[in-house]
């Protein structure tokens, strides 16, 4: 139980991570000329996606995170527990499961944008596009993935939620550069 907590507590420290990705991708100056951090974007985006392909494997599965769940309640809240039914527990790893998606995929979408237009200076309309693309492709491999590892079963609606993420991350990339260059003109 000790090596999940310590690989959740990882999870959630690169979640944190990635959305400061996106706040900086989304409000980087136009100069792009920092040679180290260029690379280091594009190493973030790749280390995410294997951080993901691990959230596909047994280890994430839908009992595992439940257990997980119920440990860290209980040690952190553990008055919550005691007026939890396990109907209620179960209810609340499934909503869990699911934000997880959206935000994995809204970081994968964050920081493919940064990796795209700061590490590899592509311009901004075509990062966001290849972002759209490579984070689609990315939960449909993801999604075939699950089909071979034990207690996992790919679904279509944990696809639709992977987009759902990449498009909220591209919305708030697309409001925050117009907002920022709105700030720039006189």
């Amino acid at each position: 139980m000790g090596h999940r907590l310590t690989i959740a507590f990882t999870g959630l420290l690169l979640d944190l991570l990635g959305w400061a990705a996106v706040v900086l991708a989304v409000d980087m100056p136009v100069n792009r000329q920092f040679p180290f951090s260029q690379g280091l974007a594009i190493v973030g985006w790749l280390a995410w996606m294997a951080v993901m392909f691990n959230f596909s494997t047994p280890t994430w599965s839908a009992s595992q995170t439940h257990d997980l769940l119920k440990g860290g309640l209980e040690r952190m809240v553990p008055i919550l527990m005691e007026n939890l039914s396990a109907a209620d527990l179960d209810q609340l790893n499934f909503w869990v499961r699911k934000a997880a998606h959206v935000t994995e995929y809204a970081l994968l979408a964050g920081l493919g944008y940064l990796a795209l237009w700061w590490g590899l200076k592509q311009s901004a309309t075509r990062s966001l596009q290849i972002t759209l693309g490579c984070s689609v492709l990315f939960a449909i491999a993801d999604e075939f993935h699950q089909a071979f590892s034990p207690g996992r079963t790919p679904q279509t609606q944990d696809m639709l939620l992977d987009t759902c993420g990449t498009v909220v991350a591209i919305a708030l990339i697309l409001w925050w550069r117009s907002r920022s260059q709105s700030r720039l003109e006189p």
